[in-house]
């Protein structure tokens, strides 16, 4: 455990900052070795986990273009990797749903809505 002073820490993180390419410091001031992500909880504290508690918003000042964009090396009829094309699906089954809460400028859309999730054997 570090030996110096909560003020000499913070001193030390002010003048470092969260600038792209900085090494994140343990408490014993030695690089951190996490290879999660990293964000600050509702109390201003960094945390990391592999899973973030809370929800991932997006925001989009233009009307074209997409939302998410998810792209990556598609395959063929195997269910179990990322991006499937052309799957043949024998049975799809309702497994969740995501809410997405949509807004629009002028208030014509507004409301939650739903994406369902399916599971596929």
């Amino acid at each position: 455990m570090s030996t110096e002073s909560n003020d000499s820490l913070n001193s030390k993180i002010l003048a470092l900052g969260m600038i792209l390419g900085n090494q994140i410091l343990a408490s014993t001031l030695l690089p951190s070795t996490a290879s999660r992500q990293l964000w600050a909880d509702s109390d201003s504290r960094l945390a990391s986990g592999l899973q973030q508690p809370f929800a991932v918003g997006a925001t989009m000042s233009t009307v074209g273009g997409a939302l998410f964009n998810l792209s990556g090396k598609s395959v063929v009829d195997i269910l179990t990797s990322t991006i499937v094309t052309g799957a043949s699906v024998t049975t799809a089954t309702s497994g969740a749903f995501v809410r997405v809460d949509v807004t629009t400028d002028d208030g014509t859309v507004a409301g939650s809505y739903y994406l369902q999730l399916f599971v596929i054997t």
